[in-house]
């Protein structure tokens, strides 16, 4: 069963852009390390693997990261 999870809506408009990052192929607008890292990243979701955040500040230095 999915986990209920509340965030801020400026959070889940953030997120949800990224979302559309990642499955749309926009390469000219981003650095090609970012596109780089983006493309790993939706291989490892497509295997099952990914990242697990506890907390919010995990999440934010996650996101900046990227």
């Amino acid at each position: 069963m999915a986990e209920l999870v509340t965030i801020p809506a400026k959070e889940y408009a953030f997120l949800r852009e990224c979302v559309r990052v990642l499955y749309e192929d926009i390469h000219e607008q981003f650095r090609p390390e970012f596109v780089q890292r983006v493309r790993r990243a939706r291989k490892h979701l497509r295997e099952g693997k990914g990242v697990t955040l506890r907390t919010r500040k995990e999440l934010r230095a996650y996101l900046a990261s990227l």
